[in-house]
């Protein structure tokens, strides 16, 4: 996988992205045009003149993205059309994706917190995931994300990591912040002293689509769900109290899961639930939460990554005659260490295996 590393200016780091990802970034928009024109019969020119009925918005409270995203555009020798739309695709599509499913989960207690994922997409999109750091003015971020997008999956040397969940419910705010971003605001905020912080900047800001977006942090976790309307927060549920936590006299372990339909409810929402499987690979992650004897561990997390009951539509995805949704990489982090271990592929298939490290 390539490893776009960036530091410096705003401008700088997009650059620097588009430069080293190049080919890449033209495969993510060349991805997008041809599932545009299938899903929604959108051309690429009208998808990229959707995109800039955010401008006004980012251009007024998010400046630093919009620079970067310019950088990113002159690097990779395409328009800053072209990047904006990538950024956006969430809130352009309307809710219109039907094969964008993941399986999250947050697994803690105050000896360790666990933050994984499984990020389930178009096989044909694969090749055009990349890995990227960023480090600026000592603060450094390592996310996966797709070439083009500034903010995905990931970890900051603050402790914080972000995981998410597509949601499929129509209807989009242009004055809130899209999904994207949002993920890159949580991992760029080094002020934020804890999840309540999060919790608080997220809802200033608002979200401009349906998502659920999970956080994590070296204290615990919670997630917020999300529509163009609203947003609700999840606080997660106590899991099974490990017998070295009785005999040591520690807290009980929490845990917060999370598929792709909303859970919490949400007022005069359109919610289309295309991925039928979700509640069963929600239930399922549950069962194998709650199953568990001992504390939180980045092994027992990979070996919930890895679980296919229910196969094809399983927690470990696989693509069916009626969805093309694979699982692209498996993520699982270890907050207090700083580190998160990435399988690509489906992680029960041989796959490229690496690791991202904030710690210093």
């Amino acid at each position: 996988m390539l490893h776009a590393e960036c530091t410096g200016s705003s401008r700088e780091i997009g650059f620097q992205h588009g430069q080293q990802a190049k080919a890449q970034v033209h495969g993510s928009i060349n991805f997008y045009k041809d599932l545009f024109a299938e899903t929604t019969g959108l051309t690429w020119e009208a998808v990229c003149e959707q995109s800039l009925k955010f401008l006004p918005f980012l251009e007024r409270d998010e400046k630093s993205y919009v620079e970067e995203m310019r950088g990113l555009a002159t690097g990779a020798s395409t328009t800053f059309e072209s990047v904006l739309a990538l950024n956006v695709r969430t809130e352009i599509a309307y809710g219109m994706f039907k094969d964008d499913g993941c399986t999250a989960l947050a697994w803690w207690s105050n000896k360790n917190v666990i933050l994984a994922q499984n990020w389930d997409w178009r096989d044909s999109q694969k090749p055009n995931l990349i890995r990227l750091t960023i480090c600026q003015s000592g603060h450094k971020i390592a996310m996966i994300t797709e070439a083009g997008i500034i903010g995905k999956i990931g970890i900051n040397s603050a402790g914080f990591g972000v995981c998410l969940n597509a949601i499929r419910v129509r209807g989009v705010s242009y004055e809130k912040l899209p999904v994207h971003l949002a993920l890159r605001k949580v991992l760029d905020e080094r002020r934020i002293a804890g999840l309540n912080d999060v919790y608080a900047l997220l809802r200033k800001k608002g979200i401009a689509s349906s998502a659920h977006i999970l956080v994590a942090s070296t204290d615990g976790a919670l997630g917020l769900e999300t529509t163009y309307e609203d947003a609700q927060q999840l606080t997660g549920r106590d899991g099974k109290t490990p017998e070295t936590f009785l005999r040591e006299k520690e807290t009980k372990t929490r845990v917060l899961t999370h598929t792709n339909h909303l859970i919490k409810p949400h007022e005069g929402v359109d919610e289309r639930l295309e991925l039928l499987d979700s509640p069963a690979r929600l239930k399922r992650i549950d069962e194998l939460l709650d199953g568990q004897i001992e504390p939180p561990n980045v092994s027992d997390a990979q070996k919930m990554l890895r679980d296919e009951q229910g196969y094809p539509t399983s927690i470990c995805r696989d693509s069916t005659q009626t969805s093309k949704s694979t699982t692209c990489f498996s993520i699982v982090m270890d907050l207090k260490a700083r580190v998160a271990l990435v399988k690509m592929g489906r992680p029960t298939e041989d796959g490229e295996e690496f690791k991202l490290d904030v710690s210093n």
